[in-house]
């Protein structure tokens, strides 16, 4: 009985951070974290091979989608992208 209203707490807690305002402004529009993914095309290129490669080609897409209509995007979003795909 203890384990389990231990193992319901830290859920609860994990939950909670999910759905935080501070976890919800790391992950971007593209679904991932790109807040560490660095400031050059190497560090942003390094950053993109530690993606599952599905992963990957579902950011680069975003990113293509996003230069080309940039409507509305968060401007790190922008940055991001014009580093991670060739132009």
């Amino acid at each position: 009985m203890r384990l389990t209203i231990i193992s319901a707490a830290l859920a609860a807690s994990s939950l909670a951070f999910a759905f935080s305002p501070a976890f919800a402004k790391s992950i971007s529009e593209l679904g991932v974290n790109i807040t560490d993914a660095g400031n050059t095309p190497a560090e942003v290129q390094k950053y993109l091979e530690t993606l599952a490669p599905e992963t990957k080609k579902a950011v680069l897409d975003g990113c293509a989608t996003y230069l080309k209509d940039q409507t509305d995007v968060e401007e790190q979003t922008i940055t991001f992208c014009k580093l991670a795909v060739p132009q």
